[in-house]
């Protein structure tokens, strides 16, 4: 099989090395998925600055077991998940196993990531630059600089690649200030028209591969779409084959408005919604969507199986029903009661109450269905090229400006222009290297709506 490459990442890289570009005094903090598509990034970051740790999230069950055609010999971070407990590791040694959320998880692995190799170097003179996804570095930054406060003033920026790693930078900085520039993708034209294409529809596929794993399918099925951003909308383009019933709700007005130009059937409150019938319900607010009220709605309804599914990052989408089932305490009257299940692909929950029974299926047990699989692509090298070379242009951009002014930078927005990014352009020979057509995607309706208020 043909070695995969990312040919517009490595064009980059051949530019810097003809520019004769020194990037031997900063040290670069990964955080990512740990996914072979970002292991792959970390061998031209490597080759492009001093020193690289790797941080992967630890979205997965197990921990995946990759054969690559190259050593990891740098730092490298990441974790294999197993209900409440996760065993962390850093390259082939066991750091511990520890019970806790998966944002505490993260910041573990961050924390150790810290004393171990990140701060040795900071001590030496390097420079810390930030490429991240999910904004997990902020969300323990203060707790961190005031136990080593050399990392107040060690950091050039950070660049985020995810909408709800900059929501919580957003949130982090306007109440403490900003300490560096910060640059965020999420919003940018190439992932809100592009990348949003492949995502919605590896969610789609990875969707209907959990669903079989349950013994049964997504053709035929009520689903309701929770969100209707770039995500959601382009989730449920990807479903158009699938012979279900699709109905839309979203908290936005104008998003409601977006779907019903787009023929979609549009719910102004999720708890009108009638579980008539079994009901796959797939998330991408990027937010704790699905409420008790609605599963009350579906236990009272004619339907008898609930299957739950998210699209977004982390697993914020079904964490009020998931703490619920956990607790195992009585819902109005029905007795949970959680079922064995070995699979590793979903957690079900059997509800019962006098003569009546229903069944819930959380699948890839709440956590991104796009994400969780042991060794699963999530997106190809070639989407990611886009993606992973644009985060590198920002990040190049950080590095090369010594007098910016310390804010968050949104790519794509009009009026904050980050020298050497020009979205047009990258997509052209992109669609040049890998024999593409130049056709961009249809922008979503409200994108611009989208792209402000997203980062609120």
């Amino acid at each position: 099989m043909e070695q995969r490459r990312m040919y517009l990442l490595e064009e980059r890289k051949e530019r810097l090395r003809k520019e004769r570009f020194d990037g031997d005094g900063i040290i670069v903090l990964h955080i990512n998925h740990f996914l072979e598509n970002s292991l792959y990034y970390n061998e031209h970051l490597k080759q492009i600055f001093g020193k690289l740790v790797f941080v992967g999230s630890p979205y997965q069950a197990q921990v995946a077991d990759f054969t690559l055609p190259f050593t990891i010999d740098y730092p490298c971070y990441y974790g294999g998940r197993e209900k409440e407990n996760c065993s962390l590791f850093r390259n082939q040694d066991k750091i511990c196993r520890k019970k806790g959320s998966f944002l505490e998880h993260c910041g573990y692995l961050i924390e150790e990531a810290l004393i171990t190799d990140l701060l040795p170097e900071i001590k030496k003179g390097r420079r810390l630059l930030i490429l991240e996804d999910g904004g997990y570095f902020c969300q323990n930054k203060e707790r961190w600089e005031k136990r080593w406060p050399i990392l107040k003033n060690s950091i050039i920026g950070s660049v985020e690649q995810t909408t709800s790693g900059t929501k919580c930078s957003v949130q982090y900085y306007s109440k403490r200030g900003y300490d560096f520039p910060c640059v965020s993708v999420a919003r940018s034209d190439l992932k809100m028209d592009v990348e949003s294409v492949f995502i919605g529809s590896k969610i789609v596929e990875e969707l209907n591969r959990f669903l079989y794993e349950a013994d049964t399918f997504l053709d035929f099925h009520q689903v309701l779409l929770l969100g209707y951003g770039v995500v959601g909308r382009a989730a449920a383009k990807a479903m158009g084959g699938t012979h279900c019933e699709l109905t839309v709700y979203d908290p936005s007005v104008k998003i409601q408005a977006a779907a019903r130009l787009d023929g979609r059937r549009v719910i102004k409150d999720p708890v009108e919604y009638e579980f008539s019938r079994d009901t796959v319900v797939l998330g991408t607010a990027g937010i704790s969507s699905f409420s008790t009220h609605m599963l009350l709605r579906f236990l009272n309804a004619k339907g008898n199986r609930l299957y739950l599914a998210s699209g977004s990052s982390k697993e914020v989408e079904f964490m009020e029903i998931k703490r619920l089932l956990l607790s195992r305490e009585k819902l109005d009257g029905w007795e949970i009661r959680q079922d064995m299940n070995k699979n590793g692909f979903f957690s079900s929950y059997t509800l019962r109450r006098t003569q009546q029974e229903k069944r819930i299926c959380l699948l890839a047990d709440g956590m991104p269905v796009n994400f969780y699989r042991t060794n699963a692509t999530s997106l190809t090298f070639c989407a990611m090229d886009l993606v992973f070379t644009e985060m590198l242009i920002c990040g190049l951009w950080l590095c090369d400006e010594k007098n910016i002014e310390k804010r968050m930078y949104l790519a794509g927005k009009p009026g904050d222009h980050i020298e050497g990014m020009d979205e047009s352009a990258l997509f052209d020979r992109w669609c040049e290297i890998y024999g593409l057509l130049k056709n961009w995607p249809e922008p979503h309706p409200e994108k611009e709506y989208l792209r402000s208020s997203g980062m609120k």
